[in-house]
């Protein structure tokens, strides 16, 4: 719904080429929404019934050849759920699939205001930020590591890609910001 195109290849290259700019100027790029975002009404409820073959070939595609192509900074899931299971606490797909076949070192958020699902599932799944990061989100997981179901090296680990963020950025190699951009 929200792609470059109905067609794998074509949102592939435009998805890489559009990140190898934004990058080339210092500016982190974010590929969205990861996957299976289909529809605008309903969509931080939906279930995108997907089958395997079709996720590869049709869904995945585009975003396997932005992230081989272009190696983004980041990626942000969708609000929907992906055969059941809402698209940040799926760690096949992020940590299977994106991390391990296609070779993504970048950072994974959810969707701004995401407040569905399972915020210790999405830390376990891989997502390193949870955006809006709601005292709900924050006492789910504090809970779960004072309960011992969630242990603190997966936090640690986690981590990791928002430090590897934050020191790739310009700030970090002495860029200060300006009101009055070169355009």
């Amino acid at each position: 719904f929200e792609y470059y195109s109905e067609d794998p290849l074509l949102s592939g290259k435009v998805a890489a080429s559009m990140v190898h700019g934004l990058q080339s100027k210092g500016v982190g790029a974010t590929l969205k929404h990861f996957v299976g975002n289909n529809q605008e009404s309903n969509r931080r409820k939906y279930n995108a019934v997907i089958s395997q073959r079709a996720l590869r070939e049709i869904y995945l595609r585009g975003f396997e050849i932005a992230v081989r192509e272009s190696h983004p900074k980041a990626i942000m899931t969708s609000y929907n759920k992906l055969n059941g299971f809402y698209t940040p606490e799926i760690p096949q797909m992020l940590q299977d699939i994106v991390r391990k076949e296609w070779g993504f070192d970048g950072l994974y958020m959810t969707d701004f205001d995401m407040r569905y699902g399972d915020a210790v599932a999405q830390v376990r799944a891989g997502i390193n930020m949870i955006m809006s990061g709601s005292m709900q989100e924050y006492n789910e997981i504090k809970n779960a590591l004072n309960n011992k179901t969630l242990d603190e090296s997966t936090l640690d680990e986690n981590l990791v890609y928002n430090m590897k963020l934050k020191l790739s950025s310009t700030s970090m190699k002495g860029y200060t910001p300006s009101l009055k951009p070169d355009l």
